[in-house]
């Protein structure tokens, strides 16, 4: 369910920096706030909103609240790891996609 190096991914989340990496999930957006210890996370449809969710002025100020740093990660990224997530943090339907 991965995507192809050139089929751009169509999800993107919003996770604590290194989380894209293979660290840990302690900060994440989920409707439309950052929250900590996450139960589930929104999905962005498309690389442009969740851009724009980012910079949003609402985000921008919870991070420097928070003292977080904040990446977005793309499904294709995500896949890989899915698994490992969904046995360890109980991922469940939570996500709440954002289309046009």
């Amino acid at each position: 369910m991965g995507t192809t190096e050139h089929e751009e991914p169509r999800f993107f989340f919003i996770l604590n920096k290194g989380a894209k990496s293979g660290g840990e999930i302690t900060h994440a957006v989920l409707n439309g706030s950052i929250v900590s210890k996450p139960a589930g996370w929104d999905a962005f449809h498309g690389l442009a909103l969740a851009k724009e969710k980012l910079s949003s002025e609402e985000i921008q100020r919870q991070m420097k609240e928070l003292g977080v740093e904040m990446e977005i990660v793309p499904w294709g990224d995500w896949d890989n790891r899915r698994s490992v997530i969904t046995n360890r943090q109980r991922f469940r339907s939570l996500i709440k996609l954002y289309a046009l």
